[in-house]
């Protein structure tokens, strides 16, 4: 057993500043709220805006989960048009919706899994789901963390982290029923990756997948560590 610790005080350098990796490529000022979400880079890193939009990369978590992000990089190149490991994409606020933070537009795959009883996924969506697809940044992080599948409720099926690749709505092939309608044509996107999307049951048993679950968790719901005041995490029981 060993301590694993990612810490960013206010003191700490921003990492990936002027880098290729991507992640910074919008602003929080764009997508008001990515400060309260993990994020992901090309170069593998994992970290989390500051409210001045820089991505602080946490270096020691990073380092500890290399294996798994070079394998998540590798399943989203195997599996381009995969839900599984991409449920959704980030759209600056919408005049149209309540909230002013950033809206999360959930691919309809994910938004039929999430809301289908007894986990049967219908033919199409029914209005009232179909709207659902639309939440603010905050809510539809949290659907996405506290999905379960019926066959396995201990075990986590989701693991959003936010991937920056300079894309438009457009891009996203999955979410043209929204580009030019609810979203202006041209507006930048941020992917939503699932860390552990397409693992078998028995590799999201692991402990690192609860244990990075719950840092992603205090990262997008906790209130107290949405303030930024510094971020440590420690976990004794990571292996």
């Amino acid at each position: 057993e060993h301590e694993i610790m990612a810490t960013i005080p206010r003191s700490e350098p921003p990492h990936g500043r002027g880098s290729n990796d991507g992640i910074s490529a919008f602003p929080v000022a764009v997508f008001p709220g990515i400060e309260n979400t993990v994020a992901i880079t090309a170069d593998h890193g994992l970290g989390r805006f500051d409210p001045e939009g820089e991505f602080c990369r946490f270096d020691t978590l990073s380092k500890s989960l290399e294996v798994q992000i070079g394998d998540l990089f590798q399943r989203r190149r195997d599996n381009p048009d995969s839900e599984e490991i991409s449920p959704a994409v980030v759209v600056p606020p919408l005049s149209s919706n309540k909230w002013s933070s950033a809206t999360v537009i959930l691919g309809e795959q994910t938004t039929k899994r999430i809301y289908s009883p007894n986990n049967q996924n219908p033919d199409a969506l029914t209005p009232f789901v179909a709207r659902n697809r639309v939440r603010s940044i905050f809510t539809g992080m949290e659907m996405l963390l506290s999905y379960r599948n019926a066959s396995m409720p201990a075990v986590p099926f989701y693991c959003p982290v936010l991937y920056s690749c300079r894309k438009t709505i457009n891009d996203f092939p999955g979410y043209a029923g929204f580009a030019g309608s609810v979203v202006p044509s041209g507006s930048p996107a941020i992917e939503v990756l699932n860390f552990i999307g397409l693992l078998s049951p028995r590799a999201k048993a692991q402990a690192w997948v609860k244990d990075l679950t719950r840092i992603v968790r205090s990262v997008s719901i906790n209130k107290d560590v949405r303030a930024f005041s510094g971020l440590e995490i420690i976990d004794p029981g990571w292996r």
